[in-house]
């Protein structure tokens, strides 16, 4: 079903495919037009370098002449940001135009990071610092930064895990071995990462008569660097 809505949305898609902004990136999901997902990776030089924030754009058949409802998936701390992701932007807001694109959209809410408005406040103890003690919102703002790189570290080795580590004990062993040791040392600048393996049934036989056995890896993390 083609509408005016979907027709624009495609429009922007195009435009950051051709001619993507430095810093943040979006798309669709699967074949909905109207929902995308995006990231917006944080400014390089500023306390939030290394951070890679995930978000969610809804858009409805009113668009471009009603904004979309723009929510951050990945926790911050910041003046204008809600507790459940919600982003407090002039331009999301009052000041919408529809001659804004998903590009605009993004790139604002990545300036907004740097440039934040502390007078219109969706998290006041992040506006209190940003004002008060500059140093203390810093560390507040990296340290949440360090916890979502762990976790997207951790999500990621998961992932591996479960698609290619549910092996039989006595297979590959040593590679895992190794692999475990490296993990169980590893730190990002923030909480250790832990590697765990439990020995689960599985259906058949082993050589030896014996019923078969494997091994299912996850990864966890705890404390604090």
């Amino acid at each position: 079903m083609s509408t005016p809505a979907r027709r624009r949305l495609m429009r922007d898609f195009k435009k950051l495919q051709n001619d993507p902004p430095i810093g943040v990136t979006g798309a669709p999901c699967d074949n909905d037009i109207m929902k995308w997902n995006a990231i917006i990776f944080g400014p390089d030089d500023t306390a939030w370098e290394g951070g890679t924030f995930k978000l969610t754009m809804q858009f409805s058949e009113e668009y471009p002449n009603k904004p979309p409802v723009v929510k951050f998936v990945s926790r911050l701390f910041h003046p204008n940001v809600y507790a459940d992701g919600g982003i407090c932007l002039d331009i999301l807001q009052s000041n919408w135009s529809p001659i804004y694109d998903i590009t605009a959209v993004l790139t604002s809410i990545q300036s907004l990071l740097c440039d934040p408005n502390p007078n219109s406040p969706a998290n006041s103890e992040a506006a209190r610092l940003f004002q008060e003690n500059r140093r203390e919102y810093n560390k507040r703002v990296q340290a949440v930064i360090r916890e979502l790189r762990m976790q997207m570290a951790v999500d990621m080795l998961n992932m591996i895990f479960a698609s290619f580590f549910a092996l039989p004990l006595r297979r590959g062993h040593d590679q895992l071995r190794t692999v475990a040791a490296r993990l169980c040392s590893m730190k990002l600048g923030g909480p250790r990462i832990v590697f765990r393996r439990r020995t689960i049934g599985c259906s058949g036989l082993s050589r030896d008569g014996g019923r078969r056995k494997a091994s299912v890896f996850s990864v966890s993390t705890y404390g604090s660097a």
